[in-house]
Order: C-alpha cells, then structure tokens, then sequence
C-alpha cells in the first residue's frame, strides 16, 4: 500500500510502527492557500483546510501541542488524538488558518521564523522567478558561501520547472542566511529580473502579537533564520534557539515553549540545547504517530497534502487504528 508522502523505507517503517502501537498524530502544515502552481507541496487550500478539520473532529479528539507534552509525561493514553501545527509564519496563518481553526473549536500551534518577519521566504522568490519567466534562461551558474549551482535549460516545461526549483532549493539550504541573499541577486541577474512580487510572506511583528492574542493558537521557535540546525556550531544553534524565544514572548507578552527544527534536521545536542533553554516540547520532521513515553523534544509529525475530505478521510484512516 503506498501512503502518501511516505517515500522511503524510513518512511514506510515509520507508519508501519505507527499502526501497531497507535498513539496521537501531530499533523505538520506550512500555508493555508490556493495556489496555481506548488512544485514545493506548501499549500493546503483553505477549502480543504476546512474539510480535513471536519473529518479530523468527527474521527479524533484534537488537543493543544502543551497538552499533547503534558500527557506524554503523565504517561496517558492518547489514541485518537491529534494536534495541529503550522510552520514558517506565514501571513496566511492568521488570515486563511486561524478562523478555520476558530471555525471548528482546534487549537494549533504556529511556528515563527522571526529573522524573516514581514519578508518573503527566499524559496517563495525562486519559485515565483521560475514560475514567472516566459522561457527559463539557457543557463543558470550561481556561486556563493563555497557553494555552487550550475543549470542548463532542457526545456520550459513544467516538470523541468519543478526540478529547478528543487535544484536551486539545495543550494540555498546549504548557504548561511546572510549569503542567501548574494545567490538571490545572482539568481535573479540570470533570469533578467527584478525582485518579484510574489505576494507571499511571512507576518510582521505586529500581526504575529495579533495571532497571539487568539486563546486558541501557540506561537512557538521556528528559529529565526531558518537554517539547519545540524549545519551550525553548538554556540550558534543556541544564539538561533534563544533569540527566536525572546523575540516572540516580548512580541506575544508571554511564554515561549515550543519549537520547530528548520528542516527538521538537527544536531546530537540540538535538544540538549533546547531544553536547557527553556523548551518543553520541540517538533521534527520524521514521519509516524508519536510513541508512549516519546521525547518531546523530538516529536514526529506527519505532513499534510493538498487532500479534499474524501481522501484525506482515506489518508488518515491509514493512519489512527
């Protein structure tokens, strides 16, 4: 049987741990929107959206990420239950999936890359640069950081575009963030272009407060550059973990005890790091059910697909026994 997003054998094992031992789902989204064209797999339309929380209310019982590591702790049962996450900060958080979530009484937990607020993600500028140009350039060479990116045109179809967007992706995630900003300018030098405007970015400071304010949302760390953490030193891994927490509890005006691992990749004293922090709960990217007696600070989640309610229905019963 083939599960969607479940492409490896990790994967694969992951999922089949999940259906012999049960325990609670934590469901990873990135935007809440429709999308023309989403090579990247961010987009969960806010129709959707809405269906999967109807079918997830009628089939489990949701809970809040804290409540979720509190019962973890106390070692309860949590069968049939699940939790929503959202990563990134997107302004669509507030917008598109917080009166969804209001909508159906489901608490989530959003995720704030705080370096980035009120800005665009870099990825969504390459996409919109590659979905934009009429004929993408004969050749690409891009070199910052040590790294470089060397890409001749095959063709203008729309696959051959999602495989750039994926190939220019793997060098940005591997530069550090203040030299993302020089492979940009080269990469827009090449498709003869200015900065676009995509339209999409993260939130601002002040309409971050403003998700806040809703009794049913947790704003946790999603770092604030987003950059790997198993690409940084132990020193810069928690200067990322540490500024991003107190950027947003003097934003939210109170505390800051979740994250999410950018990439969900980290270090052997990544969680060693977060913890000492302060963090009570920190989320991954590995994808099964969570376990009796998990570590909270290295919770799975399982990520979400642009599914209507039929097949997310169908989805998910592969999923909670």
């Amino acid at each position: 049987m083939r599960i969607r997003g479940l492409g490896t054998a990790k994967r694969i094992a992951g999922w089949a741990r999940s259906r012999l031992r049960g325990g609670p789902i934590i469901l990873g989204y990135h935007r809440v929107a429709a999308s023309r064209w989403d090579p990247q797999h961010l987009c969960v339309s806010p129709d959707n959206f809405r269906q999967q929380l109807e079918v997830l209310t009628s089939a489990a019982q949701p809970m809040s990420l804290s409540e979720l590591t509190t019962s973890l702790g106390e070692g309860g049962k949590l069968d049939r239950r699940f939790v929503v996450t959202i990563d990134d900060g997107y302004e669509d958080t507030l917008r598109a999936a917080l009166p969804i979530l209001a909508d159906n009484e489901v608490p989530g937990t959003a995720f704030v890359t705080t370096g980035i607020m009120g800005k665009p993600f870099w990825w969504c500028e390459v996409q919109k640069l590659v979905e934009e140009s009429k004929r993408l350039p004969d050749r690409i060479d891009v070199a910052a950081g040590g790294h470089a990116f060397n890409w001749s045109r095959t063709s203008d179809s729309q696959s051959a575009r999602a495989a750039l967007v994926k190939s220019a992706g793997d060098l940005f995630r591997a530069l550090p963030f203040d030299q993302q900003g020089e492979a940009l300018a080269q990469l827009r030098e090449a498709f003869d272009a200015g900065i676009p405007e995509s339209g999409v970015r993260a939130m601002t400071p002040a309409e971050v407060a403003e998700l806040c304010r809703s009794d049913l949302i947790e704003v946790g760390s999603h770092c604030v550059t987003h950059t790997s953490l198993n690409r940084l030193g132990v020193d810069e891994q928690r200067e990322e973990l540490q500024r991003s927490k107190e950027e947003l509890e003097s934003i939210c005006g109170r505390p800051v005890v979740s994250c999410s691992y950018p990439n969900g990749r980290i270090a052997k004293a990544t969680p060693h790091i977060a913890r000492e922090l302060g963090y009570t709960s920190a989320c991954a990217s590995h994808e099964e059910l969570v376990p009796p007696g998990g570590d909270p600070m290295r919770l799975p989640r399982v990520w979400v697909g642009d599914l209507d309610g039929d097949r997310f229905s169908n989805w998910l019963s592969r999923w909670l026994r």
